[in-house]
């Protein structure tokens, strides 16, 4: 068998050149924590959404043996199935079945013990689909627009409200329930 790749840490799923560009320069490339905020945002859309997403990656994940012939491997696009072990036993792909979703039938049942099925795969959208792209962008400018969670700032010339993500509360990185709507398609739902 040969040696599975070295897994990858997953990418932010926007750029700061495409955060300069979608704002016209307001957030410059360069700006300080441009991303942290890239990356924070990313990760919060793949940890709502249940999986990678996006771009191609190469990750081991650890699951709970499920005691029957079936296993779900939370993803919605597999690439490549690389490598299985089971109670650090591995195990030959060639009995593995498995779907472009994720789902991998055996001949033989998986083991009943938590924790201890390794599957290192291929998997995730490339390229990154436009929504998500935008989406991460629109999460990071808000929280970049207001890093202090400020509301509201008055002087005698000027008035500035900013945007809300929560009753009196301004800026920050969350996903807002439109938002959620938006990622509805990329979403691992859980129907156990």
């Amino acid at each position: 068998m040969a040696d599975a790749p070295t897994p990858t840490e997953p990418k932010p799923f926007a750029t700061a050149d495409q955060m300069a560009e979608r704002t016209d320069g307001v957030i410059p490339a360069d700006r300080p924590y441009l991303a942290y905020a890239l990356q924070v945002a990313s990760d919060m859309i793949r940890d709502h959404c249940g999986w990678v997403v996006g771009p191609l990656t190469t990750e081991t994940l650890y699951l709970d043996g499920p005691d029957s012939r079936t296993l779900m491997l939370p993803t919605l696009n597999l690439v490549e199935l690389v490598a299985l072990t089971q109670n650090t036993v591995p195990v030959d792909l060639s009995g593995m079945h498995p779907s472009r979703t994720g789902v991998i039938r055996s001949r033989t049942p998986f083991i009943d013990v938590f924790g201890q099925v390794a599957v290192t795969v291929r998997h995730g959208l490339d390229p990154v689909p436009s929504p998500i792209v935008d989406l991460t962008l629109q999460m990071a400018a808000r929280a970049l627009g207001s890093p202090l969670g400020v509301v509201r700032e008055q002087s005698l010339v000027a008035n500035v409200t900013w945007t809300s993500t929560a009753a009196g509360v301004a800026g920050g990185t969350v996903i807002m329930e439109h938002e959620k709507l938006a990622l509805a398609p990329y979403r691992i739902v859980n129907l156990g």
